[in-house]
Parts: C-alpha cells; structure tokens; sequence
C-alpha cells in the first residue's frame, strides 16, 4: 500500500488463467473438457432463464428476481471456467521479526462485463454450492504454482500460500493432482503451502489422511481462519498441521474489545505450546501490527502492507527488501509535513 510502482495497475495485470495439457491425466480428469465442465453431475443444470419483465417492482416481485440473478451469475461462471477468465494475484506474507517478505497467498480474482458479483465473497460461495469451485481451484494451484516457479527459486525461505476449498480438499484425488502439479512445474513441494478451513475437517479420517498425504510429498498444511469454525482442540492435536492463520475478526477486534483480545492471545499461546507458525491476516494498520507482534504472531498479512498484485509486480517487491521498511519510509516521506513555528522575536530584535 502506498508503493508507487506497485499502485501502476496497467504495467502488471495478473495473468488469465490458461489449464495446459503439462499435468497430465490426472489434471484432465479433474478439469474435464470445456463441455465436460457444462454438464458434469455435480453441477446441476441452470433452469431456462426468467425473462425481467418491465411492471411495477413489488416486494413479491423483488422475491422473484433473486432467483434469476442467481442463475445469470451461475451462467456467467460456467462461461468464465471454459473462457479462462479467472485471474491469480499475489498478497505479500512478511517475517514478523525481519519485516522481509517471506510467501504470498494467491488470491483468485474475476472481473466480469455482464455482472456485478465480482467481489470473491459473491461469487466464491455459488462456484462451491454448484461445484465448479473443484475445478477452479486446480486451475489456480496450476497457475500460482507456474507463475511463482521463477520467483521462489531465489534463495530464502520464500513460499506459496494456496487456499483449498472444503469440497476441493477432501476429494481422495487432491495428493496426486498436487504432485501431479508441482512436477509438472518443477515446483519444489516445500515451497508450497496449502490453506485449509476448519470446515474442510468435518470429516476427520479424511481430513487426516489427506494432510498425511500432502506432507509426505513436502508440502505444508496450515488451517485458515481458526477460531470461527467449529473443530475441536481434540482434532487439532491430532492432525499434522503446520501452522494456523488467525481470523480477520480477531485481528481486528483486539484492539476494540477484551473478548476477541484474550481469545486472540489464547490462539496465539496455544500455537506456540504446539510447535506451530501462527500467522496474522487483516492488518490494517501500525497498531494492529505492533500488539500483535508483541504478542509473537510469525507472520503478517494484509493491506498495511500490500493488497493482492500481479506476479510482475511481487516480484518488483521482492527486489526492495527489507520491504515493510521501505514502504514505511515512502508513506512518511508522502505524508504532509507540520508547518515549522515562526520564530519569536526577542525584545532586542
């Protein structure tokens, strides 16, 4: 945020996302042909769409309308899939100590022309309820994972975040499409870094064997958004996680009251007493940054540093390390400058 060359949208747009023929069987399977993924058995068809009729809005009317719109952006979506209309932006992670830039989450993006539920919260829950998410999904692990490969080459610890969604993630399959992926990309498996919810483990023995899975090719698990969903501290003890993501929510509001405070400092307690990484996402400002670093959070995420950008554009970012003091510097530097006092005259003046 504030970094002048980062802000320069049209010198870096992300990328469209284009499924190639590299993974092999196992990717097309998944990912089916552009007519396969119209008409696959877990999406169920779009009924004939309503036509808007030009009356008189009542609230039956308005009940009436919803549907339709639900299936317009259903219909949008479907197109977007067998289009490659989707997009891949990066959002740094940071050391809480170093302040460098150590990973970035990939982030799906969609813009379209003809609707307006371009917000991933409008559009992320109908690809999930019609099943088009499992097929979104492997196409953006693909292209995170080749987008990056060049990047996370270099030298330091840096890596991938990819968030899996709880359909995607307890398809018995996913191990061998993510090793499928990485060798396809020549993308080293501890470089990568898979997000899960709490919802993904509902159901444990799968939930487990899949973490098993994926750990025993490299790659790390980590549980997103803990602390709102509704597993047990039973399950978490048992599953060979890596790290946990603290909720926005929380982030957010232990500044403003003691509850989300003290569960945030619980959270934070109970990953260290586990030997696991405890990740913050959602800082917006200093403030956020400091408690929680006080706090000993390992990693920082949000908009004080960096909304999600183009893969040219995070690399540029990783280029002005220490970042997070550079950015620091230039917003100081942008800031407005308190006008000096004149100087009094003395008496002999």
């Amino acid at each position: 945020m504030g970094y002048s060359s980062i802000s320069n949208r049209d010198s870096s747009k992300p990328r469209t996302l284009k499924s190639t023929s590299a993974s092999g069987s196992i990717l097309s399977d998944i990912l089916g042909t552009p007519t396969a993924w119209l008409q696959v058995d877990d999406c169920p068809e779009r009924p004939s769409r309503r036509r808007h009729r030009a009356t008189t809005r009542s609230s039956a009317g308005a009940d009436a309308e919803e549907p339709a719109e639900a299936d317009d952006l259903l219909a949008c979506l479907r197109e977007a899939v067998v289009l490659n209309a989707f997009s891949v932006v990066f959002q740094p992670i940071l050391d809480a100590k170093s302040r460098d830039i150590i990973g970035a989450e990939a982030l799906l993006r969609w813009t379209s022309t003809t609707h307006k539920a371009n917000r991933p919260a409008d559009f992320v829950p109908v690809l999930e309820a019609s099943g088009l998410i499992k097929r979104v999904g492997a196409q953006v692990l693909e292209e995170a994972c080749r987008a990056m490969r060049d990047l996370l080459s270099r030298d330091g610890p840096v890596r991938l975040s990819v968030n899996i969604s709880p359909k995607q993630f307890i398809d018995p399959g996913l191990a061998d499409l993510v090793e499928s992926i990485l060798c396809d990309n020549a993308f080293a498996p501890d470089r990568l870094e898979i997000e899960i919810t709490e919802n993904a483990i509902e159901d444990f023995t799968q939930a487990r064997a899949t973490i098993l899975a994926l750990k025993a090719l490299g790659v790390r698990v980590v549980i997103d958004d803990f602390g709102v969903g509704y597993s047990s501290l039973g399950h978490l003890k048992k599953l060979p996680v890596s790290g946990l993501k603290l909720d926005r929510s929380f982030v957010v509001g232990a500044l403003k009251n003691r509850h989300d405070r003290l569960i945030t400092e619980s959270i934070i307690r109970l990953a260290h007493d586990l030997k696991l990484e405890i990740v913050a996402e959602g800082i917006e400002d200093i403030a956020h940054e400091r408690w929680l670093c006080a706090r000993g959070v390992d990693r920082l995420q949000g908009f004080l540093y960096s909304e999600g950008v183009s893969a040219s554009a995070f690399a540029e970012m990783l280029s002005v390390q220490p970042f997070a003091r550079n950015v620091a510097r230039r917003q100081k530097s942008a800031a407005p400058r308190r006008p000096k006092r004149p100087k009094r005259l003395s008496a002999g003046d």
